[in-house]
């Protein structure tokens, strides 16, 4: 049993590593839970600190830091882009990220932030706070989760970890200077500060506020020529409609009326009107990021009690300010045009002093609609870091990047330490994978396989031990054999590994595929699979119905020549009902085998034997009609086609579509969604304990209440909205009783069994998982990955685990 014992240790060696990789992971989707919140509220406070900004300059012409980076990518993080703008989230970045030092005196040198990384993709419910980023059901892993606009994170190109040439380079360090005070929230020195703070008897995080205070004086004393980063059709920023356009507007509307000289009027009203136009888009932004802002607040809750009725009165006053801005552009464009020529002084006709009138008119009373929606507002006032919204951000920043339990930095610290030793569990699943896991299943494999053979065509099975004897009789679906053998023999006996097959050549021949060694009463045990022994009764078989009487030697071969194609395809031998039990334990171990490793792999391991379909036409490409509930006992098929019936006899039919002991997939759509989408296509297992065939009639008669009523055609007309199984009182109609289903959820459409299995990779066996296929493809070499097109096979894996922790259970 050393191989089986090596393969139990390995398996639960795999499964620990991967629990270890999925708690780190838990506790990354805590902190990210945890740090949501506080990110949430932290960017709604940024978003009205813009507002802010851009109101306050329009209303009264004061100079305005640039816009906050809020989760939109960042490429300028040097001082002399920053030290322009609010601070963003990316400030919170730089003041949680590593500090890197120099070799040569460990002098604190620069901030590293890793590249985010796509690791692979994981599979959400609908109420998991990702499931709104879900594709299909699936989202990507990405660590770091900095903030991210669409595929856009705030640092650097995301790496494409799920392709097997992708590496991980090493973190870029992002040097910032710190000439003065308007660089971090978290300097350099401060850091070194609060890790040698014992007692931490100091804040050593500067609060939000200060930092916004202390770059508002650098910007008031700075020409606009220094401003950086800003954007716009001039280094500053977009021009914004300010109070002195609505005086230099008036003022040309007075000079119009007299007609007096005013040098560039036009120009001047086309400045006028495309600031206007400037501030319907700008206006239009800001009451729109107030409401986001405002619904965020009013979920995260605020300490202030009168943050949120000052945004929503600044709210509803932007909301009006676009078809009044809009007008005084058009009034604006309108006298600059009757102003053009000749210019105002010059004399001019009595019409066109006229028409210049009207629109000194409606210019003058377009100015004067928008004047009150500019009159002062509380949240326009003070400057952010000095009005009602201060507080309330520095509470929300510090309880992200507070040291040393910030939120945020608690998050990126087990991100990063994720990231960076996620390359060495890559490594180590993958050489431990080449290296122990593939060659020790295949060894386990093998004893199986070669009994299989011996089944399928006769001759040595592999069990290594000769003369063990059956001391008393054994039961169908006993799994213990009681030997002659004393249990001082046990060492001897260690050579037998799992998988090996003895032969019971009694009257009702059988195979005990054993899977252990045990010992009672000073006796040797076999722990085997359930016995399957002919329940026949006396009248059609010899011996006794279900029994495997003792006193009779284990065999190491199979006598004979094994099964023919005939025998196999009907799922009966041709020696009588005798040999029931042998031939379901044939296609038990075989189908089982496909169902963990795949049928093309067992295939050719057993070859030349080989084990051809009941039918001419592979079963998958029988389509059925009608549902199947959960758990269904019984599948019942009406208007079965030719090819998959046996009509030798022609008073007895067969179906062709399962053979007793055999194991087979099933496959159909689930039930829709909530929303009506069509259900996703999911596979399970049956075991199938009998297939017979029945009438129409006599169907009438059974009980199918449990069943699945299904039909190789679609029934027509009124029937064909309902599921139920159509058909004729004498028509003929395959019952397939079930031994065991694995279906857990019912299946509404595209129902098919079949045969065609692909099986499991080892990674996801040996860790219990069907691991992402970004991991996969780390670990699998070209052409080993199983494409499951699509197909939901969670319940076919949970058949496939339990098969295989069946037969490594004793070995311990």
């Amino acid at each position: 049993m050393r191989n089986a014992r090596l393969l139990r240790t390995e398996l639960d060696l795999w499964k620990l590593a991967w629990q270890q990789i999925e708690t780190f992971l838990d506790r990354i989707e805590g902190a990210q839970n945890q740090d949501r919140s506080a990110a949430n509220k932290v960017a709604a406070l940024l978003r009205v600190a813009q507002v802010i900004e851009h109101q306050r300059a329009a209303r009264y012409d004061v100079k305005y830091l640039c816009d906050p980076f809020i989760d939109r990518q960042t490429t300028q993080w040097d001082r002399d882009y920053r030290k322009w703008r609010i601070p963003g989230t990316d400030e919170l970045e730089l003041a949680v990220g590593s500090l890197a030092t120099n070799d040569d005196d460990g002098a604190l040198e620069s901030v590293v932030l890793f590249p985010p990384a796509d690791l692979f993709e994981v599979s959400v419910e609908p109420s998991d706070p990702r499931a709104a980023e879900a594709v299909d059901g699936m989202v990507t892993v990405r660590l770091p989760s900095y903030p991210a606009s669409g595929n856009q994170t705030i640092f650097g190109t995301p790496i494409d970890y799920t392709m097997p040439g992708a590496l991980i380079a090493p973190p870029p360090a992002l040097d910032i200077e710190e000439e003065d005070d308007t660089t971090s929230l978290f300097s350099r020195d401060a850091r070194k500060q609060a890790a040698t703070d014992v007692d931490r008897t100091q804040d050593r995080v500067r609060s939000w506020s200060d930092l916004c205070r202390t770059r508002r004086g650098v910007r008031a004393g700075a020409a606009e020529s220094e401003v950086k980063g800003c954007g716009g059709s001039t280094p500053a920023a977009p021009q914004l409609w300010q109070a002195s356009f609505d005086a230099q507007a008036r003022a040309i509307v007075a000079a119009t009326r007299a007609n007096t000289l005013y040098p560039n009027a036009t120009g001047i009203l086309g400045t006028v009107a495309s600031a206007a136009r400037n501030a319907i888009t700008i206006g239009s932004a800001d009451a729109a990021a107030l409401t986001a802002a405002k619904e965020v607040l009013a979920k995260e809750g605020t300490q202030s009690e009168t943050l949120l009725p000052a945004i929503e009165t600044a709210e509803s006053a932007l909301g009006g300010q676009p078809n009044l801005f809009r007008d005084v552009a058009a009034a604006a464009d309108a006298l600059g045009a009757a102003v053009q020529s000749p210019p105002l002084g010059w004399p001019v006709a009595s019409a066109t002093q006229t028409l210049r009138n009207q629109r000194a008119t409606t210019l003058i009373q377009a100015l004067d609609r928008l004047a009150p929606i500019l009159a002062p507002l509380p949240l326009f006032l003070l400057p952010p870091e000095d009005g009602a919204m201060a507080e309330e951000l520095d509470r929300a920043v510090k309880s992200r990047i507070g040291y040393p339990d910030g939120s945020l930095r608690t998050l990126r610290a087990l991100e990063t330490t994720f990231l960076a030793t996620w390359p060495t569990r890559l490594f180590w699943l993958r050489q431990r994978y080449d290296l122990v896991l593939r060659p020790i299943v295949t060894r386990v494999r093998a004893p199986f396989i070669a009994g299989l053979r011996a089944l399928l065509r006769g001759g040595p099975t592999g069990l290594p031990v000769q003369g063990l004897d059956l001391r008393t009789q054994a039961p169908v679906g006993g799994e213990t054999l009681s030997l002659e053998q004393p249990a001082s023999m046990g060492p001897a006996l260690d050579v037998i590994e799992v998988g090996h097959v003895g032969m019971l050549m009694q009257d009702r021949p059988t195979a005990a595929i054993i899977l252990g060694l045990a010992s009672s009463g000073g006796r040797i045990e076999l722990n085997t699979l359930p016995l399957s022994v002919s329940v026949a009764p006396t009248s059609e078989a010899p011996g006794s119905p279900g029994l495997v009487p003792g006193g009779q030697e284990i065999l190491t071969y199979v006598p004979g020549s094994g099964f023919t194609d005939g025998e196999l395809r009907a799922g009966e031998a041709n020696a009588g009902p005798a040999w029931d039990g042998l031939m379901r334990q044939t296609l038990s171990l075989w189908s089982r085998l496909a169902l963990v490793f795949g049928r093309s792999r067992i295939d050719s391991e057993i070859a030349p034997a080989h084990i051809p379909d009941p039918s001419s036409a592979p079963l998958q490409t029988l389509a059925l009609y009608g549902e199947v509930p959960a758990q269904a006992s019984t599948i019942v098929i009406s208007a079965l086609p030719s090819g998959f019936w046996n009509r030798a006899a022609p008073d007895d039919p067969v179906p062709l579509l399962g053979r007793p002991g055999e194991t087979l997939l099933l496959r159909g759509r689930g039930e829709p969604d909530a929303e009506g989408a069509a259900g996703q296509m999911r596979q399970s297992v049956v075991e199938v304990d009998s297939v017979f065939r029945t009438t129409g009639s006599m169907l009438r008669q059974m009980d199918t209440s449990s069943a699945a009523l299904l039909s190789a055609v679609p029934a027509e007309g009124a029937a064909s909205a309902c599921p139920a199984l159509i058909c004729g009182p004498e028509e003929d109609v395959a019952v397939l009783l079930l031994k065991r289903s694995w279906q857990r959820k019912k299946l509404v459409s595209d129902v098919t069994l079949r045969r065609d299995f692909l099986g499991f990779d080892l990674p996801s066996l040996a860790t219990e998982r069907l691991l992402p296929g970004g991991v996969l493809d780390r670990l699998l070499d070209a052409g080993e990955r199983i494409s499951d097109g699509g197909v939901e096979r969670g319940e076919e894996f949970a058949a496939a685990l339990e098969t295989l922790a069946g037969w490594t259970r004793y070995a311990r």
